[in-house]
């Protein structure tokens, strides 16, 4: 068969008609897995596979026992921008689209409280968290929610590398629900530092672990051998960064090759260059003369150091000094400047990487924001559709424990973060907004409930609470204006 792209289309409806079989495109998953692993890798601080470049690329180099040197662009980027989860969520539950129209049944306040219990129970902000770590690493993520316990489920999430497919429908391929079949790796034991791992399948009408050859079921009684679920589709949902859709007929989105390629690049001219260092020291270099009269006995034994005169025996023999000097600056170079293209490339400051913003201008810092700013917003709205894909796979979990009921099919999120602002003038932004405030724009209100992650109402007492204090504080003659420089009142002259 040959490839799609080198056959001309009259050719391809040729062999339709004929029956025969079409050319076809074909992703290269051994590469694509090993890519996949290793982003992750170095996104946890794990650079063992360094040791295994070095010897492929520098070989001499890894025999005489030149180690790795590294700097953690792929965990500082992800720092960056995986900032959602930080701070504190604010979220509400209804089973309708438009919370603000009574549409069919409403939750139940005990039925909110279910769900908030089981959210703070299972540690959904981290597990989130963790998720929008590795989308920005590694562009997609694979979730699972497996029953933990009495009011509580596990989030977990698999990266390329550890998830297995066949699909059904190939024009939805990139929704994982419509697959036919799904396996992900998981952990099935874990001792001192040794975890053996089994496979987690999922089809639409079963879902169980593959142990030893025992089919296990995941959602159920454990002993009944009964693998079945009612949940009609696969029961996963996919987490993609913003702009990362696979192509057309896959279901893994690209890997960001250009954050690998860059983090090798740094990571291997830092090897280098500490290596080149290690041999940077004065050499003295003794050359014998016509009569000879030196051995490398008594080259060695000669004594070095300050305040010493030699006399080198034979006629004609000089002794010099050679100095190699690593070329430094020119490695800096070349590693700031791999750095600085790829923060460019991904819309952020180069700054973020070396934290030089004292020398950054106004202008410079509104860009930055407004960049920041726009990369938020694109991430807020990923989330918001996972977090709905996420509620309704909770809301199944828990149906079938038999402990919480609530009803999964309509289940829906809204979900607000805590406002996230870049260092700025403290002075220019209470002016801006002052000006908010009395424009109507904003309120008081609603900016302490964006900075806080809090609801209104409790926003609304945090002011009255600061309020009551601002005045509090002036009755008893405290200065409110910040004036550093006024004069300290005088004396009273009856003390």
């Amino acid at each position: 068969m040959a490839d799609w792209y080198d056959t001309e289309l009259s050719e391809i409806t040729a062999l339709t008609r004929k029956g025969e079989s079409q050319p076809y495109t074909q992703r290269d998953m051994h590469a694509f897995r090993a890519n996949s692993r290793q982003l992750e890798q170095f996104l946890d601080g794990d650079w063992s596979s360094m040791d295994d470049e070095i010897r492929e690329r520098m070989p001499n180099a890894h025999k005489a026992g030149m180690t790795y040197d590294v700097i953690p662009l792929v965990s500082r980027f992800a720092h960056e921008i995986a900032t959602l989860y930080n701070g504190p969520t604010r979220r509400v539950f209804s089973p309708n689209e438009d919370t603000r129209r009574d549409v069919g049944r409403r939750l139940t306040r005990d039925e909110v409280q279910k769900l908030r219990e089981v959210y703070r129970r299972s540690g959904i902000n981290v597990a989130m968290h963790q998720v929008h770590r590795r989308c920005t690493a590694l562009n997609q993520q694979t979730i699972a929610v497996f029953p933990a316990g009495p009011r509580k489920v596990q989030v977990y999430a698999c990266s390329p590398h550890d998830v297995e497919f066949r699909a059904g429908n190939p024009l939805t391929v990139a929704d994982v629900q419509s697959h036919a079949m799904v396996r992900l790796r998981v952990p099935q034991r874990s001792e001192d530092g040794e975890v053996w791992w089994a496979l987690a399948t999922f089809t639409p009408t079963d879902a169980y672990y593959e142990i030893g050859g025992r089919k296990v079921p995941i959602y159920g009684d454990a002993d009944s051998g009964d693998t079945s679920h009612d949940f009609g589709r696969v029961p996963l949902m996919t987490v993609r960064a913003p702009g990362a859709s696979p192509p057309s007929g896959h279901y893994f989105s690209e890997l960001p090759e250009d954050m690998l390629t860059t983090q090798l690049a740094v990571n291997l001219a830092m090897a280098d260059l500490t290596w080149g260092l290690q041999f940077s020291w004065p050499e003295v270099i003794v050359e014998p003369g016509a009569e000879g009269g030196l051995t490398q006995e008594l080259v060695e034994g000669l004594p070095t150091g300050p305040n010493i005169y030699k006399a080198l025996p034979g006629a004609g023999s000089r002794a010099s000094v050679v100095n190699k000097q690593a070329p430094v600056d020119a490695y800096l170079r070349t590693i700031e400047s791999k750095i600085r293209h790829f923060a460019i490339m991904r819309d952020m400051s180069p700054d973020a990487f070396a934290k030089h913003n004292t020398a950054k201008t106004a202008a410079s810092r509104a860009f930055d924001r407004a960049d920041r700013e726009a990369t938020r917003k694109a991430w807020q709205t990923t989330f918001r559709t996972a977090e709905n894909d996420l509620v309704a796979l909770v809301g199944w979990v828990l149906n079938g424990s038999g402990l919480v009921s609530v009803p999964h099919d309509e289940l829906r999120v809204s979900i607000d973060w805590q406002e996230w602002e870049m260092p700025a003038d403290p002075l220019h932004e209470a002016q801006a907004r002052a000006l908010d405030y009395a424009s109507g724009a904003d309120s008081p209100f609603r900016y302490v409930m964006r900075r806080d992650g809090v609801t209104l109402t409790q926003a609304i007492e945090i002011v009255r609470r600061n309020a009551e204090e601002t005045r509090a504080a002036a009755a008893l003659g405290v200065d409110l204006t910040g004036n550093m420089n006024r004069a300290a009142p005088a004396p009273d002259a009856t003390e």
